[in-house]
């Protein structure tokens, strides 16, 4: 899927943990929760942790400068 077919999901995401959640430190450790989990169930034989963190890494610094570093600012 694209970002652009992500993005709605990833603001529903957004929605039920902000609703649910006291804090946004209850929401983050939710989503690295789930995140975790996906890996864990979905990973390949040669998967390692250190691969998984450096693509999750790669991803979330990809993905903050395409869709949010330029909103930091207004």
């Amino acid at each position: 899927m694209t970002t652009e077919e992500l993005l709605p999901i990833a603001k529903g995401i957004y929605s039920l943990l902000k609703e649910e959640t006291d804090s946004p430190k209850d929401g983050a450790q939710i989503i690295l929760m789930v995140h975790v989990m996906l890996w864990l169930n979905c990973k390949d034989d040669t998967s390692t942790t250190e691969v998984m963190l450096k693509d999750y890494c790669s991803n979330f610094r990809e993905n903050f400068d395409r869709n949010w570093k330029a909103n930091l600012n207004g």
